[in-house]
């Protein structure tokens, strides 16, 4: 498969093509001060994806937070729309706070 099929690309991608922060957590419907505000916030160093493009059923900030954890993998995995559902729906869960 192409870079460019995989969404890379040997041109990076500049952090104005992301959503702005605001956007984010509205669109997540993060309560401020809540552990998945917190969760987002300290995820938006878009350089950690290396050139990949927006794409619309994964959040950036989810992308960054499983980049930082997972550097060498290539792709996401199929459950992480199910990490996302679990996350959206427990904002405030003790395990989202003080995580590595």
């Amino acid at each position: 498969m192409s870079a460019s099929r995989k969404g890379m690309d040997s041109n990076p991608v500049s952090d104005e093509n992301w959503p702005a922060l605001e956007d984010q957590l509205k669109a997540a419907g993060a309560t401020p001060g809540s552990a998945l505000d917190e969760l987002i916030r300290s995820n938006q160093d878009f350089s950690v994806l290396k050139g990949e493009r927006p794409r619309p059923d994964l959040p950036p900030w989810l992308r960054v937070y499983w980049r930082k954890a997972h550097p060498n993998s290539h792709a996401y995995p199929l459950t992480i729309r199910r990490v996302h559902g679990w996350l959206l729906h427990n904002p405030d869960h003790p395990k989202l706070r003080n995580r590595p």
